[in-house]
């Protein structure tokens, strides 16, 4: 469990896990749509290009998420029954 004030680097421990665990995929479940957009944003500044990342909200799906290294969603994520195996999958609560 990460806990921290807005600002204080979890986006980026989000981030360093998903590389440390590539080849294989990783989750992230966020809270909001909002939430779930700016680190999608986030995903796509800070990552390397070769790590193929998704979002999937309840209105809107962005990359291919069944291919994707990295998946960033909502709750909308429980709703899918064809999402792949992820070795890690994390939760961001507030």
């Amino acid at each position: 469990m990460i806990v921290g004030d807005v600002g204080s680097g979890k986006t980026m421990v989000i981030l360093a896990s998903v590389v440390i665990a590539y080849p294989h995929k990783a989750m992230l479940m966020a809270p909001t749509s909002i939430l779930a957009q700016q680190i999608y944003q986030e995903a796509k500044k800070h990552l390397p290009p070769h790590i193929k990342t998704a979002l999937l909200t309840q209105s809107t799906t962005i990359g291919d998420y069944t291919k994707a290294d990295f998946i960033i969603g909502t709750h909308a994520l429980l709703y899918k029954d064809d999402l792949p195996q992820t070795p890690l999958v994390m939760v961001d609560e507030q």
